[in-house]
Parts: C-alpha cells; structure tokens; sequence
C-alpha cells in the first residue's frame, strides 16, 4: 500500500513519514517497507515511528535489526500504555 505521510519542502527535500504498532507481526520489516517507499518517492529522509503499550512490545522494536536497511532513518518510540496522570503524582 501507500506510504503513511510524505512530507515535502519543494522538489529538493521530501520525508516519508510511516506509523507502525509494536504488536503487528510485520513490524519487523518496517525498515525494509520504508526502504521501498524512500526509493518509490524519491525522497531524503525517513522517519518511523512505533507505537507500543508495554515493555514487551518496546523491547521488541528495540531489537528490530536495521542492518539491511540501505538508509539511516529517524526512528520515534512512543509509549502509549497507561500513564499515571501528573497531577496525581504525590
């Protein structure tokens, strides 16, 4: 399918922007789909993002292996398991 964002700035500078959940059985080939996707739009950068719910799923995108990936990509963690409130924070 489609990337998720392609974001540009002109001709000169194009970023792909692609979310994935930690838990999908294919998050191990995030680098290799954004590989695809930086080639198809001709784009400079790429930028992943994973968004996990517990330790288990973090430890898991931790370990995804870059190393067939042919690009350095930005990649973003984002914990969105439940959170104690600040306010509530004693």
């Amino acid at each position: 399918g489609p990337c998720d964002f392609l974001i540009t700035k002109g001709q000169e500078d194009n970023t792909i922007l692609e979310f994935k959940l930690a838990s999908n059985s294919k998050a191990k080939n995030s680098y290799k789909q954004l590989d695809a996707y930086v080639k198809s739009h001709d784009a400079n950068n790429g930028i992943l993002v994973f968004f996990y719910f517990n330790e288990k799923e973090k430890r898991l995108v931790e370990n995804i292996t870059r190393e067939n990936s042919e690009y350095t990509y930005t990649t973003i963690l984002i914990n969105c398991g439940k959170q104690v409130s600040a306010s509530n924070l004693k």
